[in-house]
């Protein structure tokens, strides 16, 4: 099932009064496609909910290093939001299979999401929400006591078992060629992976990618290409795409992201962005993401502008606005 916008939370409380749900996966951060950010406070929520009702939480936060220069700082990662809330003791165990209780303990979390949204966001104005978050299901019904392969961990020496896994990407920050990226979990979980031969066979399952991201941390080659032409560059393609939408699409909504590689443009509901593409494609020769691609609505579309330079970008805006226009007089593909 997956989840967009702001529907997360409350869909998972509903979701967990009848059922006890193995995994939940979320992009928190300048989200694909959407371009948004979880908020400190929902972010808490999640993982109270994670820690209360046994499951795990995948943060795929390969964007969170991708923050724009001129924007708010952001929420801090979800493995983080995690170690704090186990410091202040604000995390529970898991509660018994009874109905009624989780029932009203669902109830509960939902009273405090209501009252909690307009909470603070740790200091960011940017634009947040609970956009693709994934939630699988083994199906089963409330157990006793957390599933078998549920991550377990004592963190920080409390005995709080630790309910959330986070992965990074060089891919997104370097170099897409080193498919190369990492993973802060639990110390068991760390140490069943590294046992294991695919990974260990040969050194790593990328040695030389290996080695060139280890050699950048060393020299701090990557912040300084992160803070001196990664994020800038980034800044620069979107501002020129946004600006360009803005005045060749006034009919079409957007949200202007805070960092990433995303916008995602909502078109006039009549438009089927499957067809809208094939049409650019043949007369314009210009691309984008189709809606339904990104498990999005059929008049959405995800425009992604991480590789063109600004004045391309300009230009495949025009190109696509020509399409449109076209669409909307009656043409369609052949």
């Amino acid at each position: 099932m997956l989840l967009h916008h702001r529907q997360a939370v409350p869909v998972l409380l509903l979701f967990v009064s009848t059922c006890r749900p193995k995994l939940l996966y979320t992009i928190p951060i300048h989200n694909n496609p959407a371009g948004t950010t979880i908020p400190l406070h929902k972010r808490q929520q999640l993982i109270r909910l994670a820690h209360r009702y046994g499951f795990t939480v995948i943060a795929d936060e390969v964007y969170q290093l991708l923050s724009f220069p001129d924007a708010p700082s952001p929420p801090p990662p979800m493995k983080e939001v995690e170690r704090q809330l186990i410091q202040r003791s604000r995390l529970s165990g898991p509660i018994l299979n009874n109905a009624r209780r989780i029932s009203e303990t669902a109830a509960a979390e939902q009273d405090g999401a209501t009252s909690g949204s307009n909470s603070s966001n740790g200091g960011s104005s940017e634009r947040h929400d609970d956009s693709n978050n994934m939630i699988l299901n083994d199906g089963g019904s409330s157990q006793q006591q957390p599933p078998e392969g549920r991550i377990s961990c004592s963190a920080s020496g409390s005995g709080i078992r630790s309910s959330v896994v986070s992965l990074g990407s060089f891919s997104k920050i370097m170099a897409p060629g080193l498919r190369l990226g990492w993973m802060e979990a639990s110390p068991p979980l760390l140490q069943a992976l590294r046992a294991d031969g695919v990974l260990g066979s040969g050194g790593s399952i990328a040695p030389l990618a290996s080695g060139i991201a280890h050699s950048c941390l060393q020299m701090g080659l990557l912040q300084q290409q992160l803070q001196e032409v990664v994020r800038p560059r980034l800044q620069q393609n979107c501002t020129a795409l946004c600006k360009t939408l803005q005045r060749e699409l006034p009919q079409c909504r957007f949200h202007q992201p805070q960092g990433g590689y995303f916008v995602w443009l909502e078109l006039p509901k009549q438009v089927c962005s499957g067809e809208l593409l094939k049409l650019a494609t043949q007369r314009h020769k210009v691309g984008f993401v189709p809606g339904r691609a990104c498990h999005g609505a059929p008049h959405m579309a995800r425009f992604s502008f991480s590789f063109y330079e600004a004045h391309e970008l300009q230009e495949g805006v025009q190109r696509f606005a020509a399409a449109l226009r076209e669409y909307l007089d009656g043409a369609r593909p052949t």
